[in-house]
């Protein structure tokens, strides 16, 4: 479980956020990060730690000079823009395991995401627990 922000702190990081990328008004950032707040929370230390995140996650960009990222929705989760702005003292949590594939980290899952493929799990099953209905013998 990560750490949790202030109202204050979210108001704050909401406004960081909006005055480095306008663009994202539409994605409702205030939203999205009170939600990950009343759930997991932040992969991060505190919020320094995500500011620094948020710097290096709103302003990278790909080899086009484009930026990297289109929308702000997978700042909150794990990646380089926390493991690369944390300090010394701060480990990285561990993710959480798929129930399913051992070894796999839920939020990630290769082999939840090769089943969707193959149309064997639905997408929002992918990192959680699922048993497929078993086809009737006829």
């Amino acid at each position: 479980m990560g750490f949790k922000l202030t109202a204050q702190e979210g108001q704050r990081l909401t406004t960081c956020m909006l005055a480095m990328r306008p663009d994202w008004t539409k994605n409702n950032p205030g939203q999205m990060l009170a939600s990950i707040n009343d759930g997991p929370g932040f992969p991060g230390k505190d919020f320094e730690h995500a500011l620094r995140a948020l710097a290096q996650y709103a302003t990278a960009r790909g080899g086009n000079g484009a930026h990297q990222y289109r929308t702000p929705e997978i700042y909150p989760r794990e990646g380089k823009h926390w493991t690369d702005t944390g300090t010394a003292d701060w480990t990285p949590p561990k993710p959480a395991p798929c129930p399913d594939h051992i070894g796999e980290p839920a939020h990630a899952c290769r082999c939840c995401h090769a089943d969707v493929k193959a149309g064997i799990r639905p997408a929002e099953r992918i990192g959680k627990h699922y048993e497929p209905e078993s086809e009737e013998e006829e």
